[in-house]
């Protein structure tokens, strides 16, 4: 019985040993504040230890959004300017008739 306490002590240490070191390695090493848009708004970028970056881009508002969600909104916007346009052409063409 003894054993399989010792067994699960060592066990719990390594797992606990393993969650540091995972944290250690993936906390921030280096966050810089670059207007990464041009936008005028100094924008978020995280490092971690093991190479993985994350940007966060600023809105108006002040608050900062992940890179994937400003280009989400960016997409939506570009289709809407895109069909606003198209429809503009359209209307153009039809009045030459």
């Amino acid at each position: 019985m003894k054993s399989n306490r010792v067994a699960g002590v060592f066990t719990g240490l390594g797992w606990v040993a393993g969650m540091f070191v995972g944290s250690y390695l993936n906390s921030s090493t280096k966050i810089s504040l670059v207007d990464v848009n041009d936008d005028s708004r100094q924008d978020v970028i995280v490092e971690s230890r093991l190479g993985s970056r994350s940007i966060y881009i600023q809105q108006e508002d002040g608050n900062a959004i992940s890179l994937n969600e400003y280009l989400q909104a960016e997409k939506k916007f570009l289709k809407a300017e895109i069909e606003a346009y198209k429809d503009s052409i359209e209307a153009r063409v039809e009045e030459r008739k």
